[in-house]
Order: structure tokens, then sequence, then C-alpha cells
């Protein structure tokens, strides 16, 4: 039996404005092991789509290093 998949299933528009940073955003897929969703450089002022429940977006809405914009993608 196979672990249910915990990779994003939503997602939301982001305003980034920390430094410039390469990010790798993990989740685990439908056998449990992590794996790679995302991978890019941020840069300050611009707007990414990124995954609302995912605890490392999470944490940087909470350090406001992101600002999540209204629309929402599903």
């Amino acid at each position: 039996m196979s672990a249910p998949s915990t990779a994003p299933t939503e997602f939301c528009d982001y305003n980034y404005t920390g430094p410039v940073q390469s990010v790798a955003l993990k989740a685990k897929d439908t056998e449990g092991k992590l794996t790679v969703f995302f991978e890019g450089t941020f840069h300050p002022g611009k707007t990414y789509t990124l995954p609302c429940n995912h605890p490392t977006v999470q944490a940087w809405v909470c350090g406001q290093i992101l600002t999540q914009k209204e629309a929402t993608h599903g």
C-alpha cells in the first residue's frame, strides 16, 4: 500500500521581498520519497506561484518575505 501523496495541491501567488536567493522546495511523492517540485532563484519585487500549504512557504509568509496576493490557483 502506497503512502498518500503530500504534494501541494493548492497554489497561491506571492510577492517576494527578501534577498536574491536560490530556492528548492520539496514534498513527499506517492511513495513517501522527498521530491523537488520547485527550483529557481527568487528576486525581490517579483511574484511567484507557490503552494499555499507548504511549511517553508508558510514560514516565509510569517517572516514577511512573502506576501500573498488575493488570486488563488487550484
